[in-house]
């Protein structure tokens, strides 16, 4: 009875699918990527205890001499130090799935088509085993570097500058702690190239587009691509506003201690507003650092305003010309609103009964105008007139005389050596 239950032909167990190389492959790509952005996300984030210590254990009362509220709690620290180095942490399997996906992308030689093949010296070259150097290699150490720098809890080490107001020598005396402060804002670099390592124009596509194409991929590559994009939106927002808030920071904590008369730079946006009008190159003067670090911050920021303003120029520019078929658009738009001029004074100039040399000189104006406009257009695509096309043809059968010859002369040497 069991036995008539049974299938007369069992079922044949589907195979397991192994996945491809290329899918292999692409696992590992976006394995990499994925831990290096966390790992930027994570050390910029860092900075938002560092703000919220510098804020709060600042004392009001301080003038040119160190003083803090000591009351207050290191915890902004412990958790500045504990995403520090979760991001350093972070950067170990980043490493190990970029070389991992490195050392396999030669396995995806046999599976891709003839034209997105990778090539045969870089096949050559990944199936090495990686060296030890190669695991800290990119921006790997100046990554650690960066996260390493911070206000540590407990660190109360006092430094102290000298500097003239008018004819007056003063020493302001700084934290250790508030420099470090500073320079931890370097880390949104870090977070501005792991975005660009993350976009489309560095994914495996573009890889291998760009291998075909010859051109060399990686941030800069992925930033023109982004700025010929979306110009305006990348001048804004990945170079104007990260300068004019990393400047004013540094600003303010360096000029803030001094609290001079009608240099309020303890309110931060007086800060951002002296960095934007130092980065445009106006420089009304109703602000002027004294600082060593403030003059410092302030000179990066104008020559990060001249790199800015010149690439908002050429922004605005590319925006405002006109493309082909714009161009093409306008000319015909120009041409029929000419002619229609002319014809319009035609017929009202033969409705005259009486006609007069201004009359005359106004219908002459309407008439030229429409005739420039339309020679205009004729000298614009003269390239494509029947002479022109006569003489490339005369030059392209020149040319092929001459493979022809060189052909023949190499048949003759061939057949000699023989």
């Amino acid at each position: 009875m069991d036995d008539r239950r049974k299938p007369l032909l069992g079922r044949r167990q589907e195979a397991h699918k192994q996945p491809s190389e290329i899918t292999k492959s692409k696992v590992l790509f976006d394995r990499w990527r994925f831990y290096r952005i966390l790992a930027a996300l994570v050390g910029s984030f860092s900075i938002v205890p560092g703000i919220i210590d510098y804020e709060f254990r600042y004392n009001d009362d301080r003038r040119l001499v160190c003083q803090q509220n000591s009351e207050f709690t290191m915890m902004p620290r412990i958790l500045m130090l504990i995403f520090s180095y979760t991001a350093i942490l972070l950067l170990i399997p980043y490493r190990i799935a970029y070389l991992e996906w490195r050392t396999h992308k030669p396995r995806t030689y046999a599976e891709l088509p003839a034209q997105k093949k990778i090539p045969l010296h870089e096949v050559i070259q990944n199936r090495k085993k990686p060296e030890l150097w190669e695991y800290f290699g990119g921006d790997t150490i100046p990554s650690i570097i960066l996260y390493q720098i911070l206000p540590y809890p407990g660190l109360e080490l006092e430094l102290s500058t000298t500097h003239y107001d008018g004819y007056t020598e003063q020493s302001v005396c700084y934290y250790l702690a508030e420099v470090l402060y500073v320079i931890s804002f370097m880390r949104v670099l870090v977070l501005a190239l792991a975005i660009f390592y993350f976009g489309k124009y560095s994914n495996q596509v573009s890889l291998r587009q760009c291998e075909k194409f010859g051109v060399t991929p990686g941030v800069g590559f992925s930033f023109k691509c982004y700025l010929n994009e979306r110009p305006m939106f990348m001048v804004i927002c990945f170079l104007l506003l990260p300068c004019v808030i990393i400047f004013g920071i540094a600003v303010h904590v360096f000029e803030r201690p001094l609290h001079r008369d009608g240099q309020d730079y303890d309110y931060f946006f007086n800060c951002m507003w002296n960095v934007f009008i130092t980065m445009s190159t106006v420089g009304y003067g109703e602000q002027v650092p004294l600082t060593i670090g403030g003059r410092i911050s302030l000179a990066l920021s104008a020559f990060a305003g001249g790199i800015v303003l010149s690439m908002t120029f050429v922004a605005i520019g590319g925006y405002l010309n006109l493309s082909s078929d714009q161009s093409a658009a306008l000319d015909e738009i120009d041409l029929k609103f000419a002619a229609a001029q002319a014809i319009h004074g035609a017929y009202k100039f033969a409705s005259l009964e009486k006609k007069s040399y201004w009359d005359y000189v106004r219908l002459r104006q309407k008439i030229n105008a429409f005739k420039d406009i339309r020679l205009q257009g004729a000298e614009e695509d003269g390239g494509d007139t029947p002479e022109s096309l006569e003489e490339r043809i005369r030059h392209l059968n020149t040319k092929i005389m001459d493979l022809r010859q060189s052909v023949f002369s190499l048949q003759g040497k061939t057949i000699n050596l023989k």
